[in-house]
């Protein structure tokens, strides 16, 4: 009988032959072998299974992504209108010309921009004046423009925790009295944190030199409330007044504002002590000396903190249409600076003393114009000839015109004893009511100060003075 390959049973039977014949040979059968293949063949086709799974997974992954930034994109374009700003398309236009406009001109950079800025908030885009704001403080330099800045962010941003760290830019920057006394008026008014104000005010009273300051900075400290120290900051006034008008000012604030009215009449006392003083005095009491013999007065500084310059310029004006057309501008600037006299006149010297003497007398200081070219200084302002423009283009500086609308700030001198030891000694600007004069200040005898007189000098009193050190001897 013959064999069919088609039974299941018969073809069982010869596995099992073949799978002892195999035993006994190798010691591996072969349906132990093809039953490896078939589980080979098996894990072989779980991975396409799971690869195909896998394939699946990512794409729709992929897709959940696609669907998210969709959603994110929607969310995004949503906040977009959110955030649209409430001006009018004709006062965008206005602003983003005011932008344009500061960045341009960039010596007004800072002030510029602050003015848009703060226009901005006005407005009621307070993103875009934050932007604004930004770049004004990128431009800030000084204690001052830090200062100015957190004035803005604090009352009309309303944003305190800015401002707070712009003040201390401001601190750290601060160098003079001013910057501090300034500093703490604005932190006390935005912030109303009298801590950091006295911290201030300490600093103040550590730089302070003058009459005037220690004044103020009592007065200050009254309305603090802090009436301990401002009696002594009183005091220190007291001991820096350098003449009837410090001693005038100071009794005002004792009886006013510390409300101390003893105190006051004898401060007022001595005003008047000092005030009849000036009518007696002469250069060799004031210089602490027994007599003129052998000085010899060898050069006088005149100096101004203000004289205003007004330069007149000429360029092209570029408008909105495409248009171009000539024009003139005018720069504001306000400089200071110091004249030299001297007998010799010298290469630096403008005049030499007797013509000074006149110009004390007359007040014609335009006489020496030419000489304020060397003065330094800042500009304050541009005018335009035209309001509206899209560019100018400066090209000629045609003009300078000054103006001297205030006497001279200090006037230094500089004299020889018969020992050839070389006195320094100052007149600082000061008022007496409306009247402007001098006060006589330090001088420096080697490593001696001298002691200050508190007397009050018109400007025809320093002629004098000048005339008695030329002639050695009093008048």
């Amino acid at each position: 009988m013959g064999i069919s390959a088609s039974c299941p049973a018969l073809i069982h039977i010869r596995y099992v032959i073949l799978f002892l014949l195999d035993d006994r040979s190798s010691g591996k059968g072969t349906l132990e072998i093809i039953m490896a293949k078939k589980t080979a063949s098996k894990k072989k086709s779980k991975k396409r299974v799971k690869k195909k799974a896998s394939k699946k997974a990512t794409k729709k992954k992929a897709t959940r992504k696609k669907t998210t930034k969709k959603k994110a994109a929607k969310k995004t374009a949503s906040k977009r209108k959110a955030k649209k700003s409430p001006l009018t398309k004709a006062q965008i236009e206005e602003f983003q010309e005011a932008e344009a406009r500061a960045i341009k001109f960039d010596w007004f950079n800072f002030p510029q921009f602050m003015v848009v800025a703060d226009d901005l908030v006005e407005a009621g885009d307070k993103e875009w004046a934050r932007k604004l704001y930004k770049i004004a403080e990128s431009n800030a330099e000084s204690s001052n423009d830090f200062r100015t800045i957190a004035d803005s962010l604090a009352e009309i941003l309303n944003d305190k925790k800015w401002a707070i760290r712009l003040y201390k830019k401001a601190e750290r920057k601060a160098e003079t009295v001013d910057d501090y006394s300034w500093l703490a008026g604005n932190l006390w008014a935005t912030l109303d944190d009298k801590e950091w104000v006295k911290r201030l005010y300490k600093k103040v009273e550590g730089k302070a030199e003058h009459c005037e300051t220690f004044r103020e900075l009592a007065d200050n400290l009254c309305e603090l409330g802090d009436m301990e120290w401002a009696r002594k900051v009183y005091k220190k006034a007291e001991d820096n007044a350098q003449g009837s008008s410090d001693y005038r000012s100071l009794a005002g604030s004792l009886r006013n504002t510390l409300g101390d009215k003893k105190w006051a009449k004898d401060v007022s006392e001595k005003s008047k002590d000092k005030a009849e003083a000036g009518k007696t005095i002469s250069a060799a009491s004031l210089l602490k000396l027994k007599s003129l013999d052998g000085v010899k007065l060898t050069k006088i500084y005149v100096c101004w903190n203000r004289i205003y310059e007004r330069e007149t310029c000429s360029g092209t004006y570029y408008f909105e249409d495409g248009t171009s057309e000539v024009g003139g501008s005018y720069n504001n600037n306000v400089l200071s600076g110091c004249l030299e006299f001297d007998e010799e006149e010298s290469r630096n010297c403008v005049d030499n003393f007797e013509g000074l003497i006149e110009t004390l007398k007359d007040n014609d200081w335009l006489k020496y114009s030419e000489e304020f070219f060397n003065f330094s200084g800042t500009g304050k302002s541009i005018d335009y000839d035209f309001d509206e423009f899209v560019d100018y283009q400066h090209e000629n500086t045609d003009d300078c015109d000054f103006t001297v609308e205030d006497p001279p700030s200090k006037l230094d001198f500089f004299i020889s004893d018969e020992n050839d030891r070389e006195l320094a000694f100052r007149f600082n600007e000061t008022y007496q009511g409306k009247t402007a004069g001098y006060v006589f200040g330090k001088y420096v005898e080697e490593d001696r100060v001298a002691e200050n007189t508190d007397t009050f000098f018109k400007t025809k009193d320093i002629a004098t003075l000048i005339k008695q050190l030329l002639k050695g001897k009093s008048l």
